[in-house]
């Protein structure tokens, strides 16, 4: 009897420490990943690259049209991009005044200073486009208002 207690102790103590283990290195090794809803039923989904370092890299923005049955249930449209830093967050703010939220993703840099870079996105007619992208602002610097001033670039469109 004292053998199967100390047998089932064991077993307990070695659970836990696999899993207080498993935990610790999912922390080290978390990316972002974030739902956020958009109008008329659509979902954005924006996360870092897999097994890529948090540094560096890339993300991703892919649209999805919501169902009774989930949130992402059928892809719409998407992209890839750069990235210098991490996903710090990502909002929904009007950068370019027509009265729609378009969906910013504010990336920091993980370097000395600790710029901050961000990008605006519009999605319209099931199109995902780059309507601004700001780079290098000091660490304390608001990139909403940074990307109000900096305008729509219509050249920075992706499909």
């Amino acid at each position: 009897m004292k053998r199967v207690l100390l047998l089932v102790v064991f077993i307990f103590c070695f659970a836990s420490f696999i899993s207080l283990v498993s935990a610790q290195d999912e922390k080290k090794s978390s990316r972002y990943i974030g739902l956020v809803p958009l109008s008329d039923g659509f979902t954005a989904v924006i996360s870092e690259g897999d097994y890529e370092p948090r540094s560096i890299g890339s993300y991703s923005v892919r649209i999805y049209k919501s169902s009774p049955k989930a949130a992402v249930d059928l892809f719409v449209c998407g992209t890839i991009l750069k990235r210098n830093g991490y996903i710090e967050k990502v909002e929904l703010q009007d950068v370019n005044a027509d009265g729609i939220k378009d969906l910013v993703v504010v990336i920091r840099c993980v370097g000395s200073g600790s710029y901050l870079s961000a990008d605006a996105f519009e999605y319209k007619s099931n199109r995902l486009s780059l309507i601004a992208r700001v780079a290098n602002l000091k660490a304390d610097a608001n990139p909403i208002k940074a990307l109000k001033r900096k305008g729509i670039d219509k050249d920075a469109a992706v499909r």
